[in-house]
Parts: structure tokens; C-alpha cells; sequence
């Protein structure tokens, strides 16, 4: 089972692709993107190719699964030190990543996503030292 099953996949142009694999029993795989060894298409067959875009993918059984890759503008978020190995993506220890985020290498966050608290008070939507809210 997988979020996207094809014979290779690129995403290019500021593209974004979120995708989850799910299913259990015998024999089951789960992958969020699971890229064949066919050659239906007219691309590398099995192949990843994600050029200053963004791809999320998880499942299981590994994030992707493929036969090889390559990031043009663009960097593994997740799994740190990921790299592209003979069945998929994997972490810096060479065991197969179960989630994979890449995104461009020069991504920044949006705008009042700083990861610090935005609105003062003691965030019990409260002002702080007992201040009249009318009197600000």
C-alpha cells in the first residue's frame, strides 16, 4: 500500500507532495511514495528527482521506496544525514527511513511561524503583572 505508487516521480517548479502509506497484514508493505522498477514512462524508471520542491512521505514500511535519486536545490529535512539507498531512502545508519521530508534549500519559514510565542501575556490570554487590558 502506498500514498503514491508510480513508475518514477519528479517534483519540480515549487511543487509539493504530501503522502502516507497504511495497510497491515501478511505481506502487506507500507510506503508513502513506492516507485517501481517498470518503465512505463518516459523518465528514469524507479527514480526520484525532487528539484527546489517539497515531499513529505511516510508509511511503515519506509517513507520511499526506489531505486535511486537526486535533490537539485533541495535537502533531506528528515532523516538527518537521509541519502538515497539501493531500496529507498535511508537514515545516516543505512536502516530505511520510515518518514522523508525534503524540501528547498532555501526554504524559510512563514511568516509568524518563528516557533516563540506571538502574543504577550502568560499565554492564559491574560495580560502579564495583572495590567487593565483597557488601559493598554
Amino acid at each position: 500500500m502506498a500514498g503514491v505508487i508510480a513508475d518514477g516521480l519528479a517534483v519540480r517548479g515549487g511543487g509539493r507532495v504530501v503522502a502516507t502509506g497504511a495497510g497491515s497484514g501478511a505481506g502487506v508493505r507500507a510506503y508513502g511514495v513506492c516507485l517501481l522498477g517498470g518503465a512505463a514512462g518516459g523518465g528514469a524508471a524507479g527514480q526520484l528527482a525532487v528539484d527546489a520542491s517539497w515531499l513529505d512521505a511516510s508509511g511503515a514500511d519506509g517513507g520511499v521506496a526506489c531505486l535511486g535519486g537526486s535533490l537539485a536545490s533541495a535537502r533531506f529535512v528528515a532523516p538527518a544525514g537521509g541519502a538515497f539507498g539501493a531500496g529507498g531512502v535511508v537514515n545516516a545508519d543505512g536502516s530505511v527511513a520510515a518518514r522523508v521530508t525534503i524540501e528547498p534549500v532555501d526554504a524559510t519559514a512563514s511568516a509568524g511561524e518563528t516557533g516563540g510565542p506571538d502574543v504577550p501575556g502568560d499565554g492564559t490570554g491574560e495580560p502579564s503583572g495583572g495590567a487593565d487590558p483597557a488601559a493598554g
